[in-house]
């Protein structure tokens, strides 16, 4: 290490040292230590529920059990009414190479049409949703390996008019939920959006029945890429969604509720060439909204501000009557100036053996 940065390093921890031994910056270190160590222990290991509310053309979900709160229910039943299947080929034929149809590449795949009154999807199927060139499409990106491949395979889309997405009804499920297309892929966006993130107050950690309570909330830029991520290992986290056509005739996107499970999770937030940005409650939110403490702020100022006016009336009172003191002790002094005796008789007496 150069000498010239030792000696910084040494004055720099020698006044860092000096400093310490003030009382008044030893108590600022605490608090500012004791302030970083609780935001920390919050943002890492308070429970929170994030709700975002989303109009996007392409949601994909994994389905995927929640051993803890015990869901079983699979995705669906979608009733699509007729719609029309592209059934990925297990080789590519570049002999049907032409115009794609409903969106599906003739080489790729054999495109038909069907009826069928609902269409299931089972758990640890991971299923993408996305509206795009005037047609609803929903891909069976991976599916469980008992699942009968004689029905439909991985990478088989069913497609249906946009028109008919009011058709399309409400739908519910749990998994690992991603909201937008990822930065670099080519597909429909996330058009608008907002969050709200829920957690516990200071009041509510040490009262567990107060229970969460609205932290923070803001929009989410148009064209992010969102997912639920745990605070610890960084892993997707389960959410619940709900779906279905938006209430107005936007035939852009579905309408999403996209709910965290209550965990210490983060929304991961990702935009094209940043890196990902990561919403949480902070310790502060869970101050400035803690109706209690926010109450007794309230009532220990108004003490304050009372005892400084009634400490005000009374050093008046002292002052006035430090000031008639003061008049009496002076008044003596000025009678005897203003008389020509008694000063004589003043001047007499110390001049005198044993005077003062």
């Amino acid at each position: 290490m150069p000498l010239r940065l030792q000696g910084i390093l040494s004055a720099a921890w020698f006044a860092l040292a000096s400093a310490l031994n003030v009382p008044l910056i030893r108590f600022i270190v605490a608090v500012v230590a004791m302030w970083a160590a609780a935001s920390l222990l919050y943002g890492y290991a308070a429970s929170r529920t994030i709700v975002v509310e989303a109009l996007a053309s392409t949601v994909r979900i994994e389905l995927k059990e929640d051993p803890q709160e015990n869901l079983q229910e699979d995705l669906g039943p979608l009733a699509l009414g007729p719609y029309d299947v592209c059934r990925l080929k297990a080789t590519p034929d570049p002999s049907k190479a032409g115009p794609s149809v409903h969106g599906c590449a003739p080489d790729l795949f054999d495109v038909g049409d069907t009826y069928a009154a609902s269409l299931q999807f089972p758990k640890g199927s991971v299923v993408e949703f996305r509206v795009t060139a005037g047609r609803l499409e929903i891909e069976a990106v991976e599916l469980p390996e008992s699942w009968q491949k004689e029905e439909y395979r991985e990478g088989t889309i069913f497609s249906v008019d946009a028109r008919r997405l009011s058709e399309f009804g409400t739908l519910t499920a749990s998994g690992i939920v991603s909201i937008g297309a990822a930065p670099g892929v080519d597909k429909g966006p996330l058009h608008s959006g907002r969050y709200r993130l829920y957690g516990r107050t200071l009041t509510g950690l040490l009262l567990p029945r107060i229970g969460y309570v609205p932290l923070a909330e803001g929009d989410v830029p148009s064209g992010a890429f969102l997912t639920f991520a745990s605070a610890l290992s960084g892993k997707p986290l389960i959410a619940h969604l709900q779906f279905s056509a938006p209430g107005s005739d936007d035939d852009r996107g579905l309408g999403l509720l996209a709910i965290s499970k209550t965990d210490p999770v983060d929304l991961k937030t990702e935009l094209f060439r940043t890196e990902p940005v990561l919403l949480r409650p902070t310790f502060s939110d869970a101050l400035l909204k803690d109706p209690l403490l926010v109450v007794l702020l309230t009532f220990l100022s108004a003490v304050a501000a009372a005892r400084d006016l009634l400490g005000v009336g009374k050093g008046g009172g002292h002052k006035q009557a430090g000031e008639g003191r003061e008049t009496q002790a002076v008044r003596p002094n000025k009678q005897i100036s203003e008389d020509p005796d008694a000063l004589s008789t003043v001047a007499d007496s110390r001049s005198q053996p044993g005077g003062s």
